[in-house]
């Protein structure tokens, strides 16, 4: 997608939340900064596109896909859709990631909307589930999450190499405990 047309979206998505770009900013970029990116004239790292579609309660994906898969979603989203997942969202931030775990599973659907930034979350919650369970001494649930981790934590357009990464050398740590 180019430039122009994501800060396009981004612009839209504040302008319907009634905020301006110093509310969006916060301490997270600067207002210059997310002016440059309305306007195309930037382009936001993953990091900032996650805080902006966080702030702006927008799903990262959404922003990213074609205009006519927007329009696609646009349509088929229901409210009762949205609100799970911005409760979920809510959890997440509130850290309760085990209550995360069991929830977003009907997110994690390839043909769901919302499938990258869920993958995303699920892995991190995976991951931090995982270091809990192996601090308990549950290794063999602290395995399961790790793997969920690694396996999700490469799924989607906001894959991470650093969750990946860290999955993985949770997994060999547990190992040395089985």
């Amino acid at each position: 997608m180019d430039s122009i047309t994501l800060g396009r979206r981004i612009k839209e998505a504040r302008l319907a939340k009634k905020m301006t770009q110093n509310e969006v900013v916060g301490n997270f970029i600067t207002r210059n900064m997310l002016s440059q990116i309305e306007s195309g004239t930037a382009s936001p790292s993953i990091k900032t596109l996650e805080y902006l579609s966080q702030v702006l309660e927008i799903p990262v994906d959404q922003l990213m896909l074609p205009e006519e898969k927007t329009k696609e979603i646009s349509v088929c989203l229901t409210d009762s859709v949205s609100e799970n997942y911005l409760e979920l969202k809510k959890e997440f931030l509130q850290e309760k990631y085990e209550n995360v775990c069991q929830k977003i599973k009907e997110f994690l659907q390839e043909t769901h909307p919302y499938y990258d930034e869920s993958c995303a979350i699920y892995a991190r919650c995976c991951l931090k589930c995982s270091v809990f369970a192996s601090q308990k001494g549950d290794f063999r649930q602290a395995l399961d999450f790790a793997k969920e981790a690694s396996s999700y934590a490469q799924a989607g357009c906001l894959a991470s190499r650093d969750i990946k990464t860290q999955a993985l050398l949770l997994l060999d740590s547990i190992a040395e405990h089985l």
